[in-house]
């Protein structure tokens, strides 16, 4: 039986409790490695693949003779799945409704967008070992790759169960980036309806039916603004009045789309053409 020390017994500084935490990640990270195949798990949906891991991991715990409260149990299990199958420390910023963005800037500062306030968020990636197993895994999800020969991405994330609305991501290495790796996802908000927009007042009565009229008249509008400041939420709006007749040329070219309408399509900004760019 491995002897590991309760975290009570010796009450270590902050530092010491957090490197304690980070070798017992290692640790049964590395245990439950030898003791499944991650490969065979991969036919599960995430769900079923989560559920089977943490069985594991807790047997591994109870026979490894670890002493943790309750918590601290159910604590390190869940960050050791979320480091072998998912995004580690970035997995509970996920899951947070509240959070519009998260900002890393290099494996050691984690900053996260709320109501338009930027927060330090207090855990970090344990190395830039880590961080980068992260960045794999997520420009993987849409067949990119990043590294030194090709240092930057900007990807769109397609929905799935930790990001309802999809995200968008961009990512940065050294040597383009002085700090180590930084990554910014930007969440896409949930879709709001005009009437909604309304009761929240973002915009009143009468320019909410001034833009609906315009949509239906199907006058050309230009949407402008900064970052997070509701240009897809207002486009994801007004498509709920476009007909599928109207959009049916868009539905050809453009990608699969947050709006919320029967029109299965979305928008983004073209990228130049080598014609347009040497213009």
């Amino acid at each position: 039986m491995r002897s590991y020390a309760a975290f009570e017994d010796s009450r270590p500084s902050n530092t010491q409790a957090d490197d304690h935490r980070e070798s017992l990640v290692s640790v049964f990270r590395r245990l439950l490695l030898e003791e499944v195949d991650l490969g065979e798990l991969s036919k599960l949906d995430t769900a079923q693949r989560r559920v089977r891991l943490e069985r594991v991991i807790a047997h591994l715990v109870s026979r490894e003779g670890v002493i943790l409260s309750t918590s601290q149990r159910n604590q390190l299990v869940r960050r050791v799945v979320d480091e072998a199958v998912g995004l580690g420390v970035l997995e509970p910023i996920l899951s947070d409704p509240s959070v519009s963005e998260i900002m890393i800037n290099g494996h050691q500062t984690i900053y996260v967008e709320r109501a338009g306030r930027l927060e330090l968020w207090p855990t970090a990636f344990s190395s830039e070992e880590q961080l980068m197993q992260a960045i794999d895994r997520i420009v993987s999800t849409v067949n990119r790759r990043v590294d030194e020969s090709s240092p930057m991405v900007d990807a769109r994330l397609p929905p799935d169960s930790r990001m309802p609305r999809g995200a968008r991501v961009n990512v940065v290495l050294p040597p383009l980036a002085l700090n180590g790796p930084t990554v910014t996802i930007r969440l896409f908000p949930q879709a709001l309806s005009l009437e909604a927009m309304v009761e929240r007042k973002s915009l009143d009565m009468a320019m909410a039916r001034l833009l609906q009229s315009f949509v239906q008249a199907r006058l050309n509008i230009i949407v402008s603004g900064g970052t997070g400041s509701g240009k897809t939420t207002l486009l994801n709006a007004l498509s709920t009045f476009m007909t599928r007749r109207n959009a049916s040329s868009l539905s050809r070219t453009l990608p699969n789309s947050l709006l919320i309408s029967p029109t299965p399509f979305g928008l983004r900004p073209a990228r130049p053409t080598s014609r347009v760019a040497g213009r």
